[in-house]
């Protein structure tokens, strides 16, 4: 299992002031097709749940997920245990333009 989460604070490196919501892509590059549980959490309180499968060397995209401008927590977690098969790319935005764009590499890896 692999777990990533990218956080946003107020005034942070990735400032919750400036972003109302989030494009996610996930894909997967090899070795099997994976199931990501993905969740955001706003002050301890679940705002968005899902699981999705993706396909091998398949990209799913989950457009315009709500944050709200308040401080948020992106988890990921994945049925797989190699972080180098997954490529996550998030697109930060404000009213609908793009403000920030962050990879995989920006993600805490906790597992």
């Amino acid at each position: 299992m692999s777990i990533m989460r990218l956080e946003s604070v107020e005034g942070g490196l990735i400032n919750s002031r400036y972003i109302d919501s989030l494009d996610l892509t996930i894909q997967c590059l090899g070795g099997s097709p994976m199931d990501v549980l993905v969740q955001v959490l706003h002050g301890g309180g679940v705002f968005y749940v899902a699981l999705h499968h993706v396909p091998l060397y398949g990209t799913v995209v989950l457009p315009n997920i709500a944050t709200y401008q308040t401080p948020f927590s992106l988890l990921l977690v994945t049925n797989i245990n190699s972080y180098s098969m997954t490529a996550l790319t998030v697109y930060a935005k404000l009213n609908g333009c793009l403000v920030s764009s962050y990879s995989q590499e920006d993600f805490h890896r906790l597992h």
